[in-house]
């Protein structure tokens, strides 16, 4: 009997060991981002434009330093490449079509061919831009220097197993979500606005029913959401502590879903993998 009790005794004290909390997950979540240099994966996106999910799906190879990125798309334009490289080719995206016109051109990551049907540019690909996003979201929330108790607030933890991993699903609730009015100190591209803010430039243009990525003049006021989401949802991977599955909803519903497959972090480019050729 006393080995039973004993060996139940050691059972809960290695399952409260293992256990952790919401917090612990997100921080262990954001080092493994911290500590990746390269990557590749295969991303499918669900974006809502004009009141409509659309579907992007693509294989992706990033190299965090000096920044460069490759994309080949399954949909919507199959077989499309496109290449952007830090300092390289005027800091244009180099576009091989796999068709019509058989010629590559180059066009500006901000072009609004670029951006057609897109919440964001190619430059905010991989795990580090949405990490960026939930820090700051959270330290707005709860400041620099938060207890559990203010974690607990705004975050929840639960097991998952939907993506046919083992996942923790981290829930970042901002019910405080709203619209603010926002003069411009000076001429401004929403993309700088966005990012200053840590902002969606897309749900800016929604909310103000701008239609061109351009600058908005000094004294323009327009409205800002507060956080980038009303509820941020993240599926993140045990083995990788990656968050595999990022679900974004606003005040009027899903806004974007963003699913990695088939993740390889830190693999060895080769030295002509990132070059025009």
């Amino acid at each position: 009997m006393k080995k039973i009790i004993l060996l139940l005794s050691i059972f809960l004290c290695c399952v409260q060991i293992q256990a952790q909390t919401a917090r612990e997950v997100l921080e262990n979540m954001l080092t493994a981002i911290d500590e990746i240099q390269t990557s590749s994966f295969t991303l499918t996106m669900k974006e809502r434009i004009n009141g409509k999910m659309l579907d992007t799906k693509s294989d992706i190879r990033i190299r965090e330093e000096p920044l460069s990125i490759y994309m080949k798309q399954y949909y919507p334009n199959e077989g499309i490449e496109i290449l952007w490289m830090e300092g390289q080719n005027s800091e244009k995206v180099l576009i091989n079509p796999n068709g019509f016109p058989y010629i590559n051109i180059s066009l500006s990551p901000y072009n609004s061919r670029m951006r057609k049907d897109n919440h964001h540019s190619m430059l905010t690909a991989g795990f580090k831009p949405p990490a960026d996003i939930l820090r700051h979201s959270i330290h707005k929330a709860i400041g620099s220097n938060p207890s559990d108790e203010d974690y607990n607030a705004y975050l929840s933890l639960e097991e998952s197993t939907t993506l046919g991993r083992d996942c923790y699903k981290v829930t970042l609730q901002q019910d405080d979500f709203q619209y603010e009015k926002y003069t411009l100190p000076k001429d401004m591209y929403l993309r700088n606005i966005a990012k200053k803010n840590r902002l969606s430039e897309h749900m800016i243009m929604e909310i103000n029913g701008i239609t061109h990525y351009s600058k908005v003049r000094a004294g323009t006021t327009i409205l800002l959401p507060n956080y980038y989401a009303k509820t941020t949802t993240l599926y993140i991977d045990k083995y990788l502590m990656l968050p595999i599955k990022q679900e974004i909803y606003d005040d009027k519903g899903l806004y974007e879903v963003y699913e990695f497959t088939n993740i390889v972090i830190n693999p060895q480019f080769a030295a002509k993998e990132f070059t025009l050729d």
